[in-house]
This record gives C-alpha cells, structure tokens and sequence, in this order.
C-alpha cells in the first residue's frame, strides 16, 4: 500500500489503461516488400484489424463512454484512413508507432530520425496535431529518450538536437 497516496477520482481503488497497435499489414509489408500484396492468406488475417476490429472496439468503447490511445504505424495512416477516421470520430488518441514497423535499431541513426519525422508529419496531416505518445515498433531505438524527451518540450520534431 502506497502512503499518502493522492485520491482517486471518484473513490476509484485503480486505474486500468488499455491500449491498442493496429498494425494491419504493415508487418508483411517489412519483412516481404516485393511479394507482400501476394500473400493473401497472411494479407486477409492482417486486415482484420483494421477493417473489421477496430469498428467493434470503437464501438465497445463508445458504449461505455471511455476513450483510448490507437497506436499506429504511419504506413497504416495513409493506407487505412477510414479505420483512422473510426478512431478520431470518437475522440480516441492516435500515437506514434514507427513508420513501418521497421528495425529502426538498425537503421543509420539518419535515416531512423528521417523515418521517425515521417511518421511524425503523418500523424499532424491525420489528425490535426503531433502526437502526444510513443511505443517502438520493434526494439527501442538509441534516439527514443531523445526524441520523447523533446516531443514534451518542443513540438517540432526537427528542432531537435540529438547525440548517440
């Protein structure tokens, strides 16, 4: 038990924060850029996401009168507006996750801050300003501290000034 913990609204004993990827077929796109869009099988079990989950968990959340952070790659923005359109209309949160899914680990520190200020301008254009949240798409980048730290800062990705 914490000691002079602060009160919860409501006299609530918890919080609960659940939260959501939609990363669709972002993942098949990555690992198989060329053959991607012949893997059906793998292509249809992916879009499930996005076309038919996340109406039904907008809806349940809706019902309930709560409202969640829809983490998103910026690949899946542009190619599934009407599923970003489902969250937004609902007031949902959409966060930063990655560009691609991508390794941005093992990317030229370059070239993984090129992708990340991609996926940040994504986002604006999607929902009218920076996002506010961040979860790697695969593991942590060495530019994450950096970049999370200067998004509370600043809201411009590319004032930033970071070193490895």
């Amino acid at each position: 038990m914490i000691l002079n913990s602060p009160p919860w609204p409501e006299d609530a004993r918890c919080a609960v924060a659940f939260t959501f990827d939609m990363d669709a077929d972002s993942i098949l796109h990555l690992a198989h850029h060329g053959t991607a869009d012949t893997r059906v099988a793998a292509m249809s079990a992916l879009r499930y996401g996005p076309e038919v989950a996340v109406p039904r968990i907008v809806n349940l959340y809706r019902e309930f009168g709560m409202r969640q952070t829809f983490f998103l790659p910026a690949w899946c923005i542009e190619h599934y507006p009407t599923a970003v359109e489902t969250i937004l209309a609902d007031g949902h949160e959409i966060a930063h996750h990655n560009y691609l899914h991508e390794h941005a680990n093992e990317l030229p520190p370059e070239l993984e801050r090129r992708w990340f200020e991609r996926s940040v301008e994504v986002i604006k254009r999607a929902t009218g300003q920076a996002p506010r949240g961040y979860r790697a798409g695969f593991p942590a980048t060495r530019w994450i501290f950096c970049w999370t730290t200067a998004f509370a800062m600043t809201p411009l990705c590319s004032a930033m000034t970071c070193r490895t």
